[in-house]
């Protein structure tokens, strides 16, 4: 039972993702729960992010980068892996995601140009699911190249 519940997290985890890729923020909202937090240390001092503020982020990706893409980071093999049907349907199983009960560990790697800069961010997030929702995005990258790349502070 517990593999698929945790199937099923990493499934909408998944979906989260694709809907961040897209910028849709239609998509993003019956996956979020009514409280969830976000959070990005040393990244944005007003963190954690509300739901409210989540789905804007979510809908600003479009205006902030061109060909964004989230891949999947295979720590063992070096290499992205797409986020595609082969991997949704692997799950919990697929490369660069451990998931444990209502907590879902995602390795990626970001994509993107902003301006005329290169964005290629490594990130860990971890998810917190209840009931299906995501509760809890705790977001690790590499907050210098972040600000490099969007010319902000790092906190």
């Amino acid at each position: 039972m517990a593999a698929d519940t945790e199937d099923l997290n990493t499934r909408a985890v998944f979906a989260f993702l694709q809907a961040l890729t897209s910028g849709s923020a239609e998509k993003a909202d019956p996956l979020l729960a009514e409280h969830v937090q976000w959070s990005i240390p040393r990244a944005v001092p007003d963190a954690p992010w509300d739901r409210e503020t989540a789905l804007q982020v979510v809908s600003s990706i479009p205006t902030m980068l061109d060909d964004f893409s989230i891949l999947l980071f295979d720590s063992e093999s070096g290499l992205p892996i797409p986020l595609d049907s082969r991997t949704i349907e692997m799950a919990s199983g697929a490369p660069g995601v451990t998931a444990q009960g209502d907590r879902v560990a995602v390795e990626a790697v970001a994509h993107g140009k902003h301006q005329d800069r290169i964005y290629r961010n490594r990130y860990h997030f971890l998810f917190v699911l209840r009931d299906g929702q995501i509760a809890r995005i705790l977001e690790y990258n590499d907050t210098q190249h972040l600000a490099e790349v969007f010319g902000a502070t790092v906190g």
